[in-house]
């Protein structure tokens, strides 16, 4: 079997045949950035957490970063919430 000229450039990376070539379509469409950020997201193990009897407000934050219909922006949602609170924290401390 032969591979394609894109399947040749995906067999290089060491993921998912489906996150490669997501990923190397986020170029065409400028969004590789992005596309990055959540590769590196479905890399690691699941982010929620669901402390002992914390079950619903665990949901509750969850549902407040969730984008409907898309688990993949709700990761990229997540990460960057996550960077504008280190931001906030960072230059908070700073002054």
């Amino acid at each position: 079997m032969t591979l394609t000229e894109l399947g040749s450039v995906m067999a290089d990376f060491p993921l998912d045949p489906r996150v490669s070539k997501a990923l190397l379509q986020s170029v065409k469409l400028n969004v590789s950035e992005e596309m990055l950020t959540i590769a590196a997201m479905l890399s690691v193990q699941n982010i929620w957490r669901r402390p002992f009897g914390q079950d619903r407000k665990a949901d509750r934050a969850k549902l407040k970063l969730s984008v409907t219909g898309s688990d993949h922006l709700t990761l990229l949602n997540v990460y960057n919430k996550y960077m504008e609170s280190q931001s906030v924290h960072y230059h908070s401390e700073t002054t």
